[in-house]
């Protein structure tokens, strides 16, 4: 089956679906664990009557096919883990942004506080596709994977937020706090 196997048509045949976590780990493990059988269950050389067939090249040739096939699936995790990590902080960012806007007017306040409010249910979701990227992140590093630098950098940048987001969250709250009062001390002012 590896022999004829191409690994283009494998990989979109594998990308028609979507597969777990835990499916892709078994996938690539799988084609690890190939690439090992290959060169210790088959044999060098064959001999025959009166030749002895060298069967390294093609033992080497199944082998690398194996690893290559397992290091396909791995960057195509990583290929996708790079984007869900884009749009994580890319989200937080916005996110962030809206928390530290200074309303002009208590109309602007209300928005701002019920925003953060909408917000409570992204967060909760961004901090579960944080973990998922996590748990990519392992997997990769567990098989030697090399992430490029501008993908580590993101992957730890988007681990971060949400601790950098509290301190944000606490400023805000504070911001909402005291422009409450000043708003209020404005209307009291109008009126009397």
């Amino acid at each position: 089956e590896l022999v004829e196997l191409d690994p283009a048509e494998y990989i979109a045949k594998w990308n028609e679906k979507r597969h777990s976590l835990e499916r892709c780990e078994e996938e690539i493990s799988q084609h690890f664990k190939m690439a090992d059988e290959v060169m210790t269950i088959s044999d060098s050389e064959v001999p025959f009557k009166m030749i002895c067939v060298n069967c390294t090249t093609i033992k080497q040739t199944l082998r690398d096919k194996a690893l290559q096939l397992a290091q396909l699936l791995l960057q195509q995790l990583a290929t996708g883990s790079h984007a869900k990590n884009q749009y994580i902080c890319e989200r937080y960012t916005t996110i962030q942004s809206e928390m530290k806007k200074a309303p002009a007017n208590a109309e602007e306040l209300d928005g701002i506080q019920k925003y953060l409010e909408t917000t409570e249910a992204e967060l909760q979701k961004l901090e579960e596709d944080i973990q998922q990227s996590k748990d990519v992140h392992q997997m990769l590093r567990m098989h030697q994977y090399a992430l490029s630098n501008e993908d580590s950098e993101l992957f730890w940048t988007t681990f971060y937020w949400p601790v950098k987001l509290v301190e944000v969250a606490r400023q805000c709250k504070e911001s909402i706090e005291d422009d409450r009062v000043k708003f209020m001390e404005e209307l009291k002012s109008t009126i009397y």
